[in-house]
């Protein structure tokens, strides 16, 4: 997969809301998509044809057509003509950034009756989705005053419009969107907290029980507050954080795989191929 731009907006310090980026993918590239621990993505085809595999679900997909991913459904794109790679804009952004549209997240993760993770050009709304979609790939090329500013707002706008489009046209029942299963501003701001936290103190041992104390609650509702938001749970968290550092460790820093297992803070070689393991079964 080649990345031909991309542009981050940070939320504070070095930890990213929004991330904005031009892909080119070929067959050689189709290969699964790493699970990104916080982000959710909306995905635009610009070009070329494939068929995305979600969760064992297959949509054949070509230019125009959107596709939503939570972040924790496995995925990959297969089906690409070696004449014609597939040119896609993708947006990943970060819930807790944006939990002032958080009753729009369940279109992110409702998996019921009338799912689909594609909205082609025929859907509800889509021309003012589209349209947002350029906004937002023109502001991240540019140079423009409150250029994260503007960002950040076309995303919101972007969520809110696939979230009515959903709705318009029957994909979202009742259940799926009610008041009472959607976390508060309060309980996003509990979850970014302990993000930071989290992050600070990766190599070190975390448990759920130290961070629902230093959030001033109960283990139980601290760990339901961060499954709502986050679509998983504390040690799920935590485990593909250590996966990803040590991805990260041995491709960039040249640690051999024992250093960067110990430096990402499992506490073992056994965790680190358990947590492997467990992310090769996560479904």
């Amino acid at each position: 997969m080649e990345r031909i731009s991309e542009y981050t907006v940070y939320h504070s310090g070095n930890i990213q809301a929004l991330r904005c980026t031009v892909q080119k993918v070929t067959p050689a590239a189709a290969a699964p998509h790493p699970i990104s621990p916080e982000m959710l993505r909306i995905v635009r085809i610009v070009s070329g044809a494939c068929t995305w595999v979600i969760s064992r679900r297959e949509y054949r997909v070509g230019a125009g057509d959107i596709v939503i991913l939570n972040n924790t459904e496995k995925r990959y794109q297969t089906g690409i003509s070696p004449d014609a790679p597939v040119i896609q804009e993708v947006v990943r952004f970060m819930p807790v950034a944006f939990s002032d549209v958080s009753a729009c997240f369940p279109l992110f993760f409702y998996r019921g009756t009338g799912l689909s993770h594609v909205f082609t050009p025929g859907c509800a709304g889509y021309d003012r989705l589209a349209e947002v979609m350029s906004l937002l790939r023109s502001e991240a090329d540019s140079a423009g005053y409150e250029k994260d500013s503007a960002m950040l707002a076309l995303v919101r706008v972007l969520i809110i419009g696939l979230y009515r489009s959903a709705l318009a046209m029957g994909r979202l029942p009742e259940a799926a969107h009610g008041a009472k299963s959607i976390p508060n501003a309060g309980s996003y701001q509990v979850v970014w907290e302990a993000i930071v936290n989290i992050k600070e103190h990766l190599s070190e041992d975390i448990s759920a029980a130290g961070l629902a104390a230093d959030a001033g609650m109960s283990r139980s509702h601290f760990s339901r507050i961060f499954g709502a938001v986050m679509g998983m749970t504390i040690p799920q968290y935590i485990r593909l954080l250590r996966l990803r550092a040590v991805r990260e460790l041995t491709e960039s820093q040249g640690l051999n795989i024992l250093e960067a297992v110990y430096a990402a803070g499992f506490g073992s070689t056994s965790a680190y191929y358990k947590a492997l393991h467990e992310l090769v079964l996560l479904d």
